[in-house]
């Protein structure tokens, strides 16, 4: 007599971490749901970071390469593709610096359909390059 057991599923055994913030950003270009749409919750890397007012580079299919030239140059280069100059942080995140992690949204009334720039973002949460078992970011506080 054979007996068929139910295959059991497996589980990750531990946490995904990465070696670095810009590892963690191409992998979320690659492989994250970057849509902007409806206000999801989009992977981006600080460009710069002062005070509340933040440049940032959202996580995208098409780019996931990370400028590394000032703000102001870009700007007048022209490479503004998924690139935010005045994002803004929510109550609770702590204090930005170049190259952190963050997700960010864009309210549905500022998402400019037209072309690449976004006037302005919202920055919900810093966060580490770190994936839990449950498939979200680990939140810094």
């Amino acid at each position: 007599m054979v007996i068929f057991r139910k295959r059991q599923q497996r589980q990750p055994k531990g946490n995904l971490v990465f070696r670095s913030n810009e590892a963690a950003f191409q992998m979320a270009c690659k492989f994250g749901n970057n849509s902007l749409d409806d206000e999801n919750l989009v992977v981006s890397i600080v460009l710069k970071g002062a005070g509340d007012e933040v440049c940032i580079k959202f996580a995208n299919q098409k780019d996931d390469t990370i400028p590394y030239e000032e703000v102001d140059k870009l700007l007048s280069v022209g490479s503004v593709e998924n690139i935010c100059f005045s994002a803004q942080t929510l109550n609770g995140v702590p204090p930005l610096k170049k190259g952190d992690l963050v997700m960010s949204f864009v309210p549905r009334g500022l998402l400019f359909r037209g072309g690449s720039f976004l006037p302005s973002a919202l920055i919900a949460a810093k966060i580490s390059p770190e994936i839990n078992k449950a498939g979200g970011w680990k939140v810094i506080r």
